[in-house]
């Protein structure tokens, strides 16, 4: 049986100079580029859940679509888009949700 050789010597170097903020906002950029993915993708579920025929999971997408709009994430362009967007599943539906024959 071949030993296995003892792990070799890690160096930790810490810079204490000033980081120039680009370099901080350059390392912030991928975070900040998964926190908006991950907000769209809620959001295209939950406007799809708004239009669906079961009640629960409809109500289920509004109230996804209500706590989207309160989130730090969400911009007045997007505040605006889920009010649009919330206005349009309503639209065409009587008072039990149901597609109304117009």
């Amino acid at each position: 049986m071949n030993p296995v050789p003892s792990p070799s010597r890690i160096d930790v170097i810490i810079h204490t100079g000033d980081t120039e903020w680009r370099q901080i906002v350059a390392g912030l950029g991928p975070l900040v580029v998964l926190l908006v993915a991950a907000w769209w993708s809620r959001a295209r579920w939950a406007l799809e859940a708004t239009l669906d025929d079961d009640p629960v999971r409809r109500e289920v997408g509004f109230a996804a679509l209500d706590r989207l709009a309160t989130s730090n994430l969400t911009g007045t362009e997007e505040t605006r888009f889920i009010a649009e967007a919330w206005k349009s599943a309503l639209h065409g539906r009587d008072r039990t949700g149901a597609l109304s024959e117009t």
